[in-house]
């Protein structure tokens, strides 16, 4: 296939991801503005472990549909305000996923117009061979950007197989930075520490948080870094110079 069509498919597939992110944005922004709506009262009074209604769950036989199993649960206005963004993150961690494997796809593709093997299976192994073969590919890169498209695959691959936690987060770190030769026998820039910690949060231990962050709060104006955006911008990056090898 042509490298230009193998682009815009990869490209069309990053938009329509961050659509996705606009949108889920907008729904959990409605079920806030319910949430404060129906329940006014204990908001303004900061009393949200208040007791909404109860969870019940019942289990019934595969025999003859008799209930077998009952509970209850209660659940609280800050159960429901937290849910709200522990669901948004979920949607924009199945994001990343989705848009890191339309990025492995595209490498893949590639893989036999710039004459390295088609049997590669992660796109780690195919940009390393990029690299190798491809000096002007890595003078573009930078060190920086290759960091950045290791820890996409490490997240995606902790979101799809763990749920999109991280139980062990030195061996997380230690994994990223030794597949791209900058572990240094863990004597590596901290500032590659510092932007992983960046999506951990210490209320949510070792979930892989993709929200957006604020950065200016102001009566009438709000300004926030968009995370997943900045992600999608790395791998189209990448596809980009990718197709700049191709072309030149």
């Amino acid at each position: 296939m042509n490298i230009d069509l193998l682009f815009d498919k990869f490209s069309k597939k990053i938009h329509k991801c961050a659509f996705q992110i606009n949108l889920s944005k907008d729904i959990i922004s409605a079920e806030k503005n319910r949430l404060k709506a129906n329940y006014s009262e204990q908001f303004e009074s900061d009393n949200l472990e208040q007791e909404i209604y109860w969870n019940n769950e019942v289990f019934y036989s595969w025999n003859d549909g008799r209930p077998i199993s009952y509970g209850q649960g209660p659940v609280t206005l800050h159960d429901l305000w937290n849910g709200t963004f522990y669901y948004h993150n979920k949607v924009y961690q199945w994001l990343l996923a989705t848009s890191f494997e339309a990025f492995e796809e595209y490498l893949k593709k590639s893989a036999p117009i710039l004459n390295i093997e088609e049997t590669l299976s992660s796109a780690s192994l195919i940009l390393k061979k990029i690299r190798n073969r491809y000096p002007k590919y890595v003078l573009e890169e930078t060190i920086d950007n290759c960091f950045l498209l290791m820890l996409i695959e490490r997240m995606r691959h902790h979101i799809v197989h763990c749920s999109g936690r991280v139980s062990d987060y030195d061996l997380f770190i230690r994994k990223i930075l030794e597949s791209i030769g900058i572990y240094n026998d863990g004597h590596y820039d901290v500032r590659y520490k510092s932007t992983i910690d960046d999506y951990f949060k210490e209320d949510i231990k070792g979930e892989i948080v993709l929200l957006e962050i604020p950065v200016l709060s102001l009566p009438g104006l709000q300004a926030e870094t968009t995370v997943l955006n900045n992600l999608f911008s790395v791998m189209l990056n990448s596809a980009f110079h990718i197709k700049k090898l191709v072309v030149s």
